[in-house]
């Protein structure tokens, strides 16, 4: 597969991710205002597309972190703490769906190598 295509299943699966987080986030802290919807998914896509490429140079999975924090505070312009749950919670959720999905990778490359 691609490096491109690679970075664009990242970036869409990242997005799902922060858009998950940020109901997780609401839940937890009881108010989370990013706006509209339909104007909050479009940030999420665009904090994605800057966090994806950063996360996937070498050990950028561990900078990554920060690079949430900054972009979720730019973009949404949330306070420090309420930016810095969603980017635990998103980088953690990050970190699960990567490995879940290469799991799912892998299983289906042995399948087709049976």
């Amino acid at each position: 597969m691609s490096f491109f295509v690679h970075l664009v299943l990242a970036a869409i699966s990242n997005t799902i991710v922060l858009i998950i987080s940020m109901l997780i986030v609401y839940r937890l802290i009881g108010e989370l205002d990013v706006g509209p919807v339909k104007t909050a998914v479009l940030k999420a896509a665009i904090v994605a597309l800057v966090v994806t490429p950063l996360a996937m140079a070498p050990l950028g999975f561990w900078f990554s972190i920060v690079v949430w924090l900054f972009a979720i505070m730019a973009v949404f312009r949330l306070r420090f703490q309420d930016a810095w749950i969603l980017a635990v919670v998103t980088w953690l959720m990050t970190i699960l769906t990567n490995f879940l999905l290469q799991s799912i990778a892998r299983l289906f490359v042995e399948q087709r190598g049976d």
